[in-house]
């Protein structure tokens, strides 16, 4: 698989949560909750950055060990961490390096599965409490086809 490696600096991010926990290694159908996002709840989030980053993000559960399962967020880049509406959900992503695959939308847990079995098996220690993918401008995600930059956080040695 190829892959690229690089460092960010802290992000900050405010969307909304999908409405049930998905489990880790199958298909995952987020569409609804995108569709939310795009349809109007993005116009509410406060301070966006130009041009507006939008990510998936995957937070392992607290008994993630035992059940698999993540929650999910549709998440637009902001400025900062600021006070949103009661509604709008913020996060932070840490600073650190990371590692990114490009991979199909369309197999998007199952695709997540496969980048942390190449990840285990040629030794790349990634941070296992979250990742997150990267909607690419132009890319037509209600179509086939489409590419998403899945990123992980790398564990320091």
């Amino acid at each position: 698989m190829k892959y690229k490696k690089f460092y960010q600096d802290d992000r900050y991010f405010a969307g909304i949560e999908h409405h049930t926990e998905i489990t880790f290694g199958e298909l995952e159908d987020v569409n609804d909750t995108w569709s939310k996002m795009l349809g109007g709840l993005q116009k509410e989030v406060l301070m966006k950055t130009e041009p507006h980053q939008m990510i998936g993000l995957n937070c392992n559960s607290i008994d993630y060990d035992e059940t698999n399962k993540v929650t999910y967020y549709a998440l637009v880049e902001t400025i900062d961490l600021i006070k949103q509406k009661d509604f709008i959900v913020t996060k932070k992503i840490p600073k650190g390096n990371y590692i990114s695959f490009d991979i199909e939308y369309d197999n998007l847990g199952l695709e997540r599965k496969r980048v942390y079995d190449y990840c285990k098996t040629e030794g790349i220690k990634v941070h296992k409490g979250f990742d997150y993918e990267h909607y690419i401008s132009g890319q037509r995600y209600s179509e086939k086809g489409a590419i998403v930059t899945l990123c992980l956080m790398i564990e320091d040695d």
